[in-house]
C-alpha cells in the first residue's frame, strides 16, 4: 500500500465538509475545551505580549482563544477551508491575527521568530510529520518554549 503524501493528506483536509469548520466552535471541541485548552494555557500562563505560532491551526479557534489573551498570534493551515474561515473569522473579529496558508513541512519562512510553538492536535495528520516537527523547531527563539 502506497504511502499518502501530505499534499494529499491537505487534499483530503480541503475536502471536509464546511460544517467541520463552522462547528466546531469558539473553543473547540469537548476534548480540546476540557482537556487540551487547559493544559496549554496552564503550561503558558501569561501570553500577553507573547509571539506564538499556531502551527496547523485548522479553524483557528486556538488563535483566537490566545489572541484575546494578549499574545501575537500567527496561524498556519495548510487545507483550504480551514484557512479560509479562520481568515473570515479574522475579518468579523479584528484581533491582529496573521493567517498563513502553508504545509508545515515546507515552512521555512520563520526561523527563531517565536517565544512559543503550539502543534494542537496536528502532527499526527502530517505524513512528514519529522521535518514538519523540525520547522516547528527552527521557528523557536533561542531560549524559547515548545
Amino acid at each position: 500500500m502506497p504511502e499518502i503524501t501530505n499534499a494529499e493528506a491537505i487534499k483530503q483536509w480541503s475536502n471536509a465538509p464546511q460544517e467541520l469548520a463552522e462547528n466546531f466552535g469558539d473553543e473547540g471541541d469537548f476534548t480540546r475545551r476540557y482537556l487540551l485548552n487547559p493544559v496549554i494555557f496552564a503550561l503558558l500562563g501569561d501570553v500577553t505580549g507573547k509571539t506564538i505560532l499556531d502551527a496547523g491551526c485548522g479553524q483557528g479557534y486556538l488563535a483566537r482563544l490566545l489572541a484575546r489573551k494578549g499574545a501575537v498570534v500567527t496561524g498556519v493551515e495548510p487545507a483550504e477551508q480551514f484557512y479560509a474561515y479562520a481568515t473570515q473569522k479574522e475579518q468579523e473579529e479584528q484581533l491582529g491575527i496573521n493567517y498563513i496558508q502553508e504545509d508545515l513541512s515546507a515552512l521555512s519562512i520563520f526561523t527563531e521568530s517565536f517565544d512559543y510553538v503550539i502543534a494542537n492536535m496536528v502532527l499526527m495528520d502530517i505524513p512528514d510529520y519529522v521535518t514538519a516537527l523540525r520547522n516547528c523547531a527552527a521557528a523557536l527563539k533561542k531560549g524559547a518554549g515548545c
